[in-house]
């Protein structure tokens, strides 16, 4: 149920880089919610993002180092995105099934070698942050 809700706030954040002043998660394709309540964590995931994305555009920055966020993928930098919020604001996900459901919605969406590449920045990202909750 939760990997259903990950893909399609993916799905919608993935929509609103094509279009950004007209869609949102209400919008993208409602007929893939069987009902409001399953609506709920995929909308939460969205704005979550979108509330936050100053904070996690830096982290990605940070981790990024010689690329620049505009070089990734569109459906890498969603990905990214989606996982960093959970990493950060989702105290209670681990970070292990972060970065799982991350893989395996690269490899369902992305290229042959985004689901490495979004394997080792996350991974990055997640040691930064428990170094920095540490001390």
């Amino acid at each position: 149920m939760r990997h259903r809700q990950r893909m399609y706030a993916l799905q919608s954040l993935y929509a609103f880089e094509q279009t950004p002043s007209r869609v949102t998660i209400e919008s993208y394709d409602p007929f893939c919610f069987v009902s409001d309540k399953k609506m709920v964590y995929a909308e939460e995931l969205f704005y979550g993002v979108h509330r936050n994305l100053e904070f996690i555009d830096n982290i990605l920055n940070e981790t990024l180092k010689e690329w620049s966020i505009e070089r990734l993928l569109i459906v890498d930098r969603c990905i990214l995105r989606l996982s960093i919020y959970s990493l950060y604001f989702e105290d209670h996900m681990p970070v292990s099934i972060v970065i799982d459901e991350a893989v395996e919605l690269a490899k369902q969406y992305s290229d042959k070698k985004s689901s490495a590449f979004v394997n080792g920045i996350l991974d990055s990202i997640a040691k930064q942050r428990n170094s920095n909750v540490a001390t």
